[in-house]
């Protein structure tokens, strides 16, 4: 999607489009830098950047902190009703979707791995107590027949 495109989704001038992919032009796509004199193309994943930036900058963000947003992956995916029509059968709204399922597919792998760990951890403590535990019960087995074995001699 063209620099002009987007900027009229988001009701924005496009300089201020083309400021932004170039104030942080590390979270952009090569084709959205528009290099070379290139005409700036902007993929899903860029309108998802812009649109992050948008809403951190109307909360009078600072730029570092939308830079470590940036780069955290944090990003903000509600966008704009004019972006809810575009080619493709809403391709766009499908992509957001999808990055924000992705968040949280990471989020549970990261939990189903803790999980998978702590179980470990649990099952380890468990068979060392059970070990002990059968120690025990034989001393005193053990015990118990001397006993009953004195008992029996007198």
């Amino acid at each position: 999607m063209r620099t002009g495109e987007v900027a009229k989704r988001f009701s924005k001038d496009p300089k201020t489009i083309r400021s932004w992919t170039d104030e942080f032009a590390e979270h952009f796509n090569q084709q959205a830098l528009g290099k070379e004199g290139d005409q700036r193309d902007y993929t899903p994943g860029d309108i998802i950047t812009l649109n992050t930036i948008r809403l951190s900058k109307s909360k009078d963000m600072p730029y570092e902190q939308i830079a470590a947003r940036l780069s955290a992956k944090d990003f903000d995916a509600n966008l704009p009703p004019d972006f809810q029509t575009i080619e493709g059968d809403n391709a766009l709204t499908v992509y957001s979707q999808m990055k924000s399922l992705e968040v949280l597919l990471t989020s549970a792998q990261s939990e189903i791995e803790r999980l998978r760990e702590q179980v470990a951890d649990d099952r380890k403590h468990y068979e060392t107590r059970i070990e002990q535990l059968i120690r025990q019960a034989t001393e005193w087995e053990i015990r118990y027949k001397m006993l009953k074995e004195k008992d029996d001699d007198k």
